[in-house]
Order: C-alpha cells, then structure tokens, then sequence
C-alpha cells in the first residue's frame, strides 16, 4: 500500500512538473524560410531556413539556421497579437540590410528592440540632417509546429 502511495504521488509531481513546463511557453516553435541575409541583435545571419524558438532566459527568442546552425538570441518584449492565426517574421529594411523587428506565433508578438547598427542603418551614411529614415517593411510567412 505504501509503494502504490509513493507511484502515485511520483506520478503526479511528474505531471505537474511537464504541466508547468508546458505552460511557461517551451517547445514551441516557428520555421521560416528567409531569402535574405539578416541582423539580430548585432549578428548577421545568411539567407536559409529558420526555426525560432523561446530562449532559456524569460522574455527571449533563439534564431536557429536549419542547415548551418548558426544561432542568434534576442530580448523581446511580448504583446498580444492584434490579428490571431497567422505566423510572420517581421523585418524592417533600410537598403540593403534587414533588421528582424518581430515574430509573431498567431497569439503574440514578440517585438524586437532597434540594435546599434540598426538605428545606424536608420540614420544613413549620407543622412546629413541625421534624421532617421523609415524602414520598409518586409513580412515573411511562417509555419508554427512542434
């Protein structure tokens, strides 16, 4: 009788342990193909397929490549997505260079703050009034899975 009492209550901690995991966000994931060479958070990542998935640290994604496994992580600041159901990367473009600006999974978006080099890109190299140039907006589709 006292075995099947310890089962049981192993059995449930057990439960309550994944439950807890599961709900703090773990082991989602997007996947997106992404046909530019992009920055975040000061690194630069080449054209590929992408999955992202929430960092280690609360309030943090990692940015994966599939086939070469370079990585970046980023702090976001998360919202509750204005419009549910679709997945999209968000990138803002200033010339040539790509920022990632936010990942949105359907239910939230994750905003990504500007990095140094982004708002540098922002003002440009021949900016003289040093005004800050506004981004085109550049959305990727992406697929959320486990």
């Amino acid at each position: 009788m006292k075995k099947q009492i310890t089962t049981i209550v192993a059995t449930l901690s057990l439960f309550i342990a994944m439950a807890a995991i599961g709900f703090a966000g773990l082991g989602t994931k997007l996947t997106a193909d992404i046909p530019f060479d992009f920055a975040v958070n000061g690194k630069t990542l080449a054209a590929g397929k992408y999955d992202v998935t929430n960092g280690a640290a609360p309030g943090s994604l990692i940015i994966r490549n599939q086939d070469t496994k370079a990585a970046a992580t980023v702090l976001v600041r998360k919202e509750d997505a204005k419009q549910i159901g679709k997945a999209l990367l968000t990138f803002r473009r200033y010339g040539a260079q790509y920022f990632l600006g936010s990942v949105n999974d359907g239910q939230h978006v994750s905003e990504v703050s500007k990095s140094n080099a982004e708002r540098k890109a922002a003002r440009g190299a021949d900016n003289l009034a040093n005004n800050e140039l506004k981004p085109e907006i550049v959305t990727i589709n992406a697929t959320v899975g486990q």
